[in-house]
Parts: structure tokens; sequence; C-alpha cells
């Protein structure tokens, strides 16, 4: 038996192409990359290249009527879900289920005071409650007004495929009516070192396919889908 059609009825996206879907279709379009040196973010790596989203976390906050001091994960993702979701009326979110896939959650956050809770300074230790994975999911949910179903999947590079394909099967098997389903992700420290250990990072922007190519670039950006 064929399983029963989803259909996807928002789409909204951020990434080094831009905010929004139309900046993601423009740039494929045109062939535009995002790749580039950090201009943005604080972070000690100016000799490599990165997808880096052109918007400092103040801005993003701003656009969204929130608090700059959020991790940039959770961010980026009220941001593309808002987007995604401009079609809904709000008393048909309460009931929606949330999957949102994320592989650092907050560590943008406990990166900048890390060094201080080393040291013995726990002046910030408030600053932890925003830094596990699921944390994000949370605070977007909430932002959204969703009160169904919430979960994280964090499963690396698959995370947001799988958060679709549990979307999929919660609408097929009849545990949702309408699902929000993507991920987040931001730049931050802890992911960039992990990939430079493994010698994974091309200093140079990357080239997918080529002979010559030489590693990846990391980026960061959120996308989700209404089904």
């Amino acid at each position: 038996m064929n399983p029963s059609a989803v259909a996807i009825t928002g789409i909204g996206a951020i990434s080094a192409l831009g905010a929004g879907t139309d900046a993601q279709l423009d740039g494929l379009r045109k062939g535009r990359s995002g790749i580039g040196h950090l201009e943005v973010l604080d972070l000690p790596f100016p000799e490599l290249f990165f997808g880096e989203v052109k918007l400092s976390s103040a801005d993003l906050a701003a656009r969204i009527g929130d608090r700059a001091d959020r991790s940039r994960t959770a961010l980026l993702a009220i941001l593309a879900a808002q987007e995604a979701l401009e079609h809904i009326p709000e008393e048909e979110r309460r009931n929606m289920a949330v999957i949102s896939a994320s592989t650092v959650g907050g560590m943008d956050r406990s990166e900048r005071v890390a060094i201080h809770w080393l040291n013995g300074d726990l002046a910030q230790a408030g600053v932890a409650f925003g830094h596990p994975v699921g944390d994000h999911a949370t605070l977007l949910a909430d932002r959204i007004g969703a009160n169904g179903f919430i979960t994280t999947l964090s499963t690396a590079c698959s995370s947001s495929a799988n958060a679709i394909m549990l979307g999929a099967w919660l609408l097929r098997t009849g545990r949702a009516d309408l699902v929000l389903a993507g991920g987040a992700d931001a730049l931050c420290r802890f992911t960039i070192e992990g990939f430079r250990s493994l010698s994974a990072m091309d200093t140079q922007p990357c080239r997918p396919f080529s002979d010559d190519r030489g590693g990846r670039n990391l980026g960061e950006g959120a996308a989700y889908l209404v089904l």
C-alpha cells in the first residue's frame, strides 16, 4: 500500500544567501554563493571561509521582537518558522506538532561565558539553561503558540531530514493534523574546532565534486516546512 500523501503548505528559511525563501531562490537562480570570511560573528578564524548569516544576533532579535541574548540557534529558528507559518491562523497553531532538529543548540551562549566558569566565576551561570539542544525547540513552540507534541532530533547531518520524516509519520498515523518540521544551527567555536581536528575544513571556498576538492566550509541557518 502506498503511504498517503503529505502536503507542504508553508516554507521558511534563512541562510548565508539571506533571510527568507525569496533570497534562497534568488541565490540559486543567479548562482550566487554565500560563502566568505566572517563579518558578523566574533570567532577566531579569520583565515577560513563560512556560510555565515550576515545578521547579528541583535539584528535577528529585532526582526522577531525578542531578546538578543537568546541562543543564535533559537533566533534563527524563530525567524525561519515565522515565515513558514505566515498563512497559518493562531488558533490552528495551538495543537500543531513541532519537530526541530539541531546539533549545537545553545552552545554559542555557553561559549561566551565558559572561560569565566572555568575560572570559578559563576555570576552568569543562568546562561547554561539555554545550552541544551532541545531548549531552542521549546522556545520556538512557545513563540509561535504551539502546545502540541514538541521534540528535538539531533542526529548530526541527518537531523532535519529525520525531523521531516517523523513529521510525515505523525500525520500518516493520525497523531497530528499539522506539523512544523525542520531545523536550525548557529556557527560556534565548538563545531569549527571539531571539524578542524578532523582535517575536514577547506582553507578556500569549498568545491564539491571537483578533482581538487579539499574539504568543507561550515555554515549556519534554519529552515522549516509546514506539513
